[in-house]
């Protein structure tokens, strides 16, 4: 064994992390030399097929710092002579001190007052007996490193980051590989020294700590070799120097100063031609039609039946206001207790973990609307979903990076791994406007959004959703987009990407929505909403399904639940039929118009005096039966009074009096507050509970009767 050879298992044995470097350089012989932790056999077992090979180190990974003093050097002004700790002496007659590194600091290249002294922390550093064409490197003393002193300089401590944090700090580097390909392709015709560090640090920032790090170095050294005015070892050291020593992309983001990026690289190198296509092998997908018959395809993973698919792309649109958060609060709720039924949807499978981004809403908001919606809809329980709110910055997942809009791979290569780690099978984000593809009626700037969104979906496995806007309504129907594909704003690429599409709209019976008197209908199914004699509602329909069948209708009411005693209600969702939603509202507008034709002046003869009438004949008996105070009755008590007196030729009252409910439709009657004999008669619900489970109380006076 070559006194190299013994020396790296001597050193290997003391417990120091080394790696190979070529016969007679500092240039690594393996990849991933900088993390590497090899075993004293596997230092044995290379250098006995590598006895040549010089010994690197890199101190970071071994807790050391370096002081290389060059005091060969005419212009070397160090002044602090020799130091009592680990030193290495060089062939060219420079010093290497060895020190123990202060936890979790960070160390400057240059020893600031000094020249030819640098400082070594993170790269590659040559240990004894390594040799070079001028000699070799040789232990000055048998020490052991001595801690680092006071007066070395530091660049503080390394600032510690929650993983997502991380991973959104860094969001703006480039994303695709176009710049890495330009290098890999290019030529090296750079003459200029500052024109070559620019690509190698752009190159370092863009593709440091990602899938591509590897691959990003190799292609830089490649790239340096391919220069040929000077030697292939020169170049080859001076790259792999330059790539340890480039600061992490994410402290220098944080020092505030402006990186090269991806955009420097095609600037200066241009940008790759397109790849060929091979329409060879597995370009198509070959159908047998008989052995398709026997064949035994598998069933769609659904995480809800007909509603959400594992690994498919999903969105809900909707008019600005209509309830969305609401409704996601609701959703996540649900889906954390498995108890999507509650939403008038199919069970879901299991309890699902949720992964919801916020980019409009704080993460404390969404954490009060979710305990509304457990509340309202009395749900326990279940998984725990993880919410990112806007205080923490946009989620984007593309960028535009000179004047093309790229996926952010850093950003996405980090969440699939936290959506890995943590099980997530559903990841939301809202809004669609704020995910980077800012221009939505480009196909190409919303296209690469939707990719980004499918590259999530397959690289995790989970099912990812989106919320987005509807655009501007050309009808005067509210609802007029319900369960249509046009709901979706912007470029029809949007639409066309998803495997399953609903829309959120305003619930409004048919007669606010279409036909002559509509908006008449609906201002006053307003009147009613303000006056709390009847509730509001959405809808959820579908628009589009990739498998599954159709889901049915399902309508929302708003309520408002505390969240801690004694606090201001938070509003929440809870499901209810369709046609429920729709008597209710239909019948508080029927009330109201049946109210404000009786408080009209009598315009056309004897219309609106009738009604004023039949109300006075139904108030009659209430008052008989009560009279001045206040009572309690229940609805029962309320139908026997007015089963004999309803009048017998008013239509309005008819229609209301035959739906579901005989007594709170005359509770609602009363709610305008008409005068009858002489009394003001005002009815509303008392608590929070619906008037059909409470009964009501009736107060009778010379100014009011209130229920």
């Amino acid at each position: 064994m070559t006194s190299i050879a013994q020396s790296a298992v001597n050193l290997a044995e003391d417990g120091f992390w080394i790696f190979p470097c070529r016969p007679g350089t500092k240039i690594p012989a393996v990849k991933g030399y900088l993390t590497a932790k090899w075993t004293p056999g596997d230092v044995r077992s290379w250098w006995k097929d590598h006895p040549n090979d010089n010994i690197g180190i890199n101190p970071e990974i071994n807790h050391l710092v370096v002081i290389d003093v060059d005091a060969y050097k005419e212009e070397c002004n160090w002044d602090r002579g020799a130091l009592a700790t680990m030193s290495v002496k060089s062939p060219s007659g420079g010093m290497h001190y060895y020190f123990d590194a202060e936890d979790g600091a960070r160390y400057p290249g240059k020893f600031g007052g000094y020249k030819a002294v640098d400082v070594k922390h993170r790269g590659v550093v040559v240990l004894p007996p390594s040799k070079f064409e001028s000699g070799s490197y040789a232990w000055h003393n048998d020490l052991s490193a001595e801690p680092a002193p006071d007066w070395l300089p530091t660049k503080g401590k390394a600032a510690a980051h929650d993983d997502l944090d991380v991973i959104l700090a860094g969001m703006e580097r480039g994303t695709d590989d176009a710049a890495l390909r330009s290098v890999e392709a290019a030529t090296n015709t750079i003459p200029d020294r500052e024109d070559w560090i620019k690509i190698g640090l752009a190159l370092h920032f863009e593709y440091a700590r990602t899938r591509h790090e590897d691959r990003a170095r190799q292609a830089w050294i490649d790239w340096c070799l391919r220069w040929d005015g000077d030697t292939a070892d020169r170049l080859e050291e001076a790259a792999i120097k330059l790539w340890d020593a480039a600061a992490d992309p994410l402290d220098f983001l944080a020092s505030g100063r402006k990186p090269y990026t991806a955009g420097t690289i095609l600037f200066l190198l241009g940008r790759p031609k397109p790849e060929a296509v091979d329409m060879k092998d597995d370009f198509f997908l070959e159908i047998d039609g008989d052995a398709l018959l026997t064949k035994e395809l598998a069933d769609i993973d659904f995480l809800v039946d007909d509603f959400l698919i594992a690994g498919g792309l999903h969105s809900w649109a909707g008019p600005s206001g209509v309830g969305k958060t609401r409704y996601i609060s609701l959703l996540i709720a649900c889906l954390m207790t498995g108890r999507t039924d509650v939403m008038g949807l199919p069970p879901a499978n299991r309890p699902i973990r949720t992964m919801y981004f916020a980019n409009e809403e704080r993460a404390e908001d969404i954490e009060r609307r979710i305990k509304a919606a457990m509340h309202a809809n009395r749900l326990t329980g279940g998984t725990k979903p993880l919410i990112r709110g806007k205080e923490h910055g946009s989620t984007r997942l593309v960028v535009n990076d000179q004047g093309q809009y790229v996926q952010n791979e850093a950003f996405i290569d980090g969440l699939i791994e936290r959506i890995k780690d943590s099980q997530t099978e559903l990841v939301i984000f809202d809004p669609f406007n704020t995910l980077g593809g800012e221009e939505e009626n480009s196909a190409a700037s919303v296209s690469e959004v939707m990719d980004a969104m499918r590259a999530i979906s397959s690289g995790s496995g989970a099912a990812v959703a989106f919320i987005h806007h509807t655009p501007k309504d050309r009808t005067e129907a509210p609802d007029a987009m319900r369960g249509d594909s046009s709901a979706w704003r912007g470029s029809g690429a949007i639409f066309s990407a998803l495997d399953m599409g609903f829309t959120l709209f305003p619930l409004l019976p048919s007669s606010c929505s279409t036909g002559k008197e509509a908006k008449a209908k609906r201002r006053s199914l307003k009147t009613a909403q303000d006056a709390g004699s009847c509730g509001k509602y959405i809808a959820q329909d579908t628009a589009k399904v990739r498998e599954g069948e159709s889901l049915s209708a399902v309508a929302f009411k708003f309520v408002g639940h505390e969240v801690r005693p004694g606090g201001k209600p938070i509003g929440a969702l809870q499901a209810v039929r369709v046609a429920d939603a729709e008597a209710d509202m239909s019948a508080a507008v029927e009330v109201v118009d049946v109210i404000e034709e009786a408080a009209a002046p009598a315009t056309d003869g004897a219309g609106a005096a009738s009604d004023v009438a039949d109300i006075g004949a139904w108030g009659g008996p209430l008052i008989t039966a009560f009279g001045i105070g206040k009572h309690f009755a229940t609805l029962v008590d309320i139908n026997r009074i007015f089963d004999g007196s309803r009048p017998k030729n008013w239509k309005t009252a008819d229609r209301l009096y035959s739906t579901r409910g005989q007594g709170k439709r005359l509770v609602d009657l009363f709610a305008a507050g008409p005068r009858v004999d002489g009394h003001f008669v005002k009815v509303t619900k008392t608590g929070s509970d619906t008037v059909t489970k409470n009964g009501v109380w009736v107060e009778i006076s010379t100014a009011v009767i209130v229920c």
